[in-house]
């Protein structure tokens, strides 16, 4: 697993993925998803002066451009949370040389498939003066039949949505604790992807009997798991936001947390696919990708952004709605019983961890 984020394929037909979202694109979606990819984004001039930011998948791609925004626009702490911490320090060295920074990029360890490296990174970073913005941007998308476990569920799910919300959780007191010392807004970013429009949402209605996590306990991998863990994101952000705000949280409210869509980025995201689905996909990303720089300028805005965006989505530096999947009737009863059923799983990892809430 790389720590922007790594896909690997498993065999099989490497079109199955391919096939599968070409057929679920519709029209509306096509002309947004190209207005938006050539839209001009202005480079982020907003100061995060004496702030400390964490950015989980840091040492390449997205993490590592808006890592080097973050130091460029003069934040005092700025962390790098990497699986590779080698890969963390050759990073460090890059954003130093191009900002002219030195002692303020820092490399810490953190294994997103391992619940308790998550735990120890969160008691570590618990021990800072102050967290001003945590980013989790560190995904990995599988694409091929099968999978690796972690933690007991397939790793896409794990690192994606588990462990991205085990993380938020164990640092919400931070956050907290920063906004009420310092009297400021702290940001906790989700990035998600548009891709969530075009997942298959038939995964989540089969599982009306049981338990929707447990379709994930298996190394097999649909197609479309990529695009699932993301509309898993955008709901359970959208959740959580709620919590946070209800009356008795209400002291709570003054950390932000929303979700964004950075848009279609040249980056690490499939460059273990195998010919021919690689030439294809080298050629497209170069056709219609973002540079993994421009993407990131999504991602410094979202961590600067206010209240107005608490549990809202942003696309191309502003709110938009999500899928009318995770708006309508049937998408909100899914949001609750996935929320549910991440807590439960959670609070097995981190007994009480609703009390961070």
């Amino acid at each position: 697993m790389d720590d922007d984020i790594a896909a690997k394929t498993g065999g099989s037909n490497p079109f199955v993925w391919l096939s599968t979202l070409i057929m679920a694109l519709d029209l509306n979606f096509l002309i947004t998803f190209l207005y938006n990819q050539f839209r001009r984004l202005p480079k982020p001039e907003k100061r995060f002066t004496g702030k400390t930011i964490i950015v989980t998948g840091a040492n390449v791609g997205l993490g590592l451009e808006a890592a080097r925004h973050f130091a460029r626009l003069d934040a005092a702490r700025v962390i790098l949370a990497c699986r590779d911490t080698d890969k963390g320090e050759r990073a460090r060295a890059d954003i130093e040389r191009s900002t002219g920074r030195s002692d303020v990029v820092e490399v810490w360890a953190l294994d997103l498939c391992s619940f308790e490296s998550v735990k120890e990174f969160c008691h570590r970073a618990d021990q800072l003066p102050r967290l001003d913005v945590v980013v989790e941007n560190a995904s990995v998308a599988f694409v091929g039949p099968l999978g690796k476990l972690a933690e007991g569920f397939e790793s896409t799910i794990t690192v994606n949505v588990l462990a991205t919300f085990l993380m938020a959780l164990l640092l919400l007191p931070t956050l907290r604790r920063t906004a009420a010392k310092f009297n400021v807004q702290p940001n906790l970013v989700i990035v998600s992807s548009d891709a969530h429009f075009v997942a298959d949402e038939r995964s989540l209605q089969t599982a009306a009997q049981g338990k929707i996590f447990d379709a994930f306990k298996s190394t097999s991998v649909a197609p479309d798991r990529y695009q699932t863990s993301k509309l898993l994101q955008i709901f359970l952000t959208r959740q959580l936001a709620q919590e946070m705000s209800k009356p008795a949280n209400n002291s709570n409210a003054k950390v932000i947390l929303n979700t964004l869509n950075p848009g279609f980025c040249r980056t690490a995201l499939f460059r273990d696919n195998k010919f021919p689905a690689s030439i294809f996909l080298i050629f497209t990303s170069q056709l219609l990708g973002r540079s993994a720089e421009v993407g990131s300028r999504v991602i410094v805005d979202a961590a600067a952004a206010g209240p107005e965006t608490h549990g809202k989505w942003l696309d191309t530096l502003h709110i938009r709605e999500p899928s009318a999947y995770v708006r309508s009737e049937e998408g909100h009863k899914i949001e609750r019983r996935l929320y549910d059923e991440l807590m439960e799983i959670l609070d097995r990892v981190e007994p009480n961890i609703a009390s961070n809430i």
